[in-house]
């Protein structure tokens, strides 16, 4: 074994006593590396939109053009009077 490889090799086991002996900092801390991952991938980068094929259908709005004419307001309904009577029920 090379000199290099065994220095290596030391290296891999005292960190993973180290993860051992302190399992909880080395959980969250495992934790927030997928967290921060996975933000990254979904959120920040975006990669679902690759996948996904939406299509727009609409033409470009042009300026200048003359508007169209909007519709008149209705008329405003008028209240019909209420009715009074002994009517029967």
């Amino acid at each position: 074994m090379d000199p290099s490889s065994a220095a290596a090799n030391s290296l891999i086991r005292r960190l993973w006593g180290w993860a051992r002996r302190h399992w909880v900092i080395t959980t969250v801390g495992l934790a927030a590396a997928v967290g921060l991952g996975i933000w990254l991938i979904f959120f920040y980068f975006a990669v679902q939109t690759l996948f996904i094929d939406e299509e727009v259908d609409e033409a470009l709005p042009t300026f200048g053009a003359p508007a169209a004419p909007a519709e008149a307001p209705a008329a405003p309904r008028q209240k019909q009077p209420a009715r009074r009577g002994g009517g029967a029920m």
